[in-house]
């Protein structure tokens, strides 16, 4: 649990885009229903699936990370029926 992020995100190593970490915030957490965990331990294990730690060593973070989650999200929705 960190309180420092807003929602939930993956952490890698920035050097070598491994060590991953799953960071959830408490609060966050406690006000998620059932259905909204399950998308958001979803959607943060298919970055690391897609090793978009890997992939997005030398780019810009938030654009990177970004494109990552609208690929993610729709692999969910369309592949999973989120």
């Amino acid at each position: 649990m960190d309180e420092k992020i807003p929602t939930a995100c993956i952490a890698f190593n920035r050097k070598t885009g491994e060590g991953v970490q799953f960071k959830i915030n408490p609060t966050f957490w406690a006000e998620s229903n059932f259905a909204k965990k399950v998308f958001v331990i979803a959607h943060e294990c298919m970055h690391v699936y897609l090793e978009h730690g890997k992939r997005m060593r030398g780019m810009k973070m938030i654009p990177a990370n970004q494109a990552a989650d609208i690929v993610n999200n729709h692999y969910l929705v369309d592949g999973f029926g989120f």
